[in-house]
């Protein structure tokens, strides 16, 4: 499992992509370590119980303090992971 169940790339406001930057973002990372590298959250991996044809990791994403400005901050630093991203690959 590499992503979350949400659009990393909507959901931070960074609005349309056209399909190769966002190739070149998931080329270089997946949604999970991205979020491992922001500071306002934190991520939990559970194993669940191993059932054929279904993912048996679920993930859980934390707000430290669970503020709307926190989610904000969250956001803010995921839309610069991704501009970083585009950026170095020019």
């Amino acid at each position: 499992m590499d992503g979350l169940d949400i659009n990393l790339i909507e959901w931070c406001g960074l609005g349309y992509l056209s399909e190769e930057d966002v190739e070149k973002i998931y080329n270089n990372t997946n949604d999970i370590d991205l979020i491992h590298r922001c500071s306002a959250a934190d991520i939990e991996e559970e194993r669940g119980p191993d059932i054929v044809r279904e993912t048996d990791i679920y993930i859980q994403v934390f707000l430290h303090n669970g503020t709307d400005e926190e989610l904000e901050a969250l956001k803010a630093e995921v839309k610069e992971e991704f501009l970083e991203i585009l950026n170095e690959s020019k």
